[in-house]
C-alpha cells in the first residue's frame, strides 16, 4: 500500500526461541516456565517489538497452527499480545502500567487467548484477522 511506511515500521518473524530472546528480549525464564505458546510469551513479544521498533503499538501472535498439538497445547491455541504505553485491561479492570526497560518508558501489554478449530491455514488466517481487529480497537482508545 503506497504510503504505508508512514504507519507500519516493520515486522519480525521469530519462530526460534533464540530470536525471541536475542531480538525481542523475551526472558529465557518466561520461555522455560510457560513455553513459546503462552500468554506470558505473547505479552513479552508484544512489549519487545514495541520497544525494539520504537513503535506506538506492538503486536504479537504466538500459537500452535496445527495440524498437531505441541507440548500438550492443542492445535489452534493462539495468544495475541498488544503493547502500548497504556492500554485498558481486557477484563475491564482499569489501566495496567508495568514498566518495560528501555527508551520508551512504561509499556502495557494485554493478551487475548483464542482456540481455533480449523486447519493450519485457517488457524493462521483467523489469528491474523483477530490481531488486526485488536489493533484497530487499541487505536480507537
Amino acid at each position: 500500500v503506497p504510503g504505508s511506511s508512514a504507519f507500519f515500521l516493520g515486522g519480525i518473524i521469530c519462530y526460534a526461541d533464540r530470536v525471541k530472546v536475542d531480538l525481542l528480549r523475551v526472558p529465557e525464564t518466561t520461555l522455560r516456565q510457560h513455553g513459546a505458546v503462552s500468554e506470558q510469551t505473547a505479552a513479552a513479544m508484544a512489549e519487545g517489538v514495541h520497544q525494539l521498533l520504537q513503535a506506538d503499538i506492538g503486536v504479537s501472535i504466538t500459537g500452535v497452527a496445527g495440524p498437531d498439538a505441541e507440548e500438550s497445547k492443542p492445535a489452534g491455541l493462539t495468544f495475541i499480545g498488544i503493547a502500548a504505553p497504556t492500554l485498558p485491561s481486557p477484563r475491564g479492570g482499569g489501566k495496567q502500567e508495568p514498566p518495560f526497560p528501555g527508551g520508551r518508558g512504561k509499556s502495557t501489554a494485554v493478551t487475548h487467548r483464542f482456540q481455533w478449530n480449523g486447519d493450519r491455514w485457517d488457524n493462521r488466517r483467523r489469528s491474523v484477522i483477530a490481531a488486526l481487529e485488536l489493533l484497530v480497537r487499541a487505536l480507537e482508545l
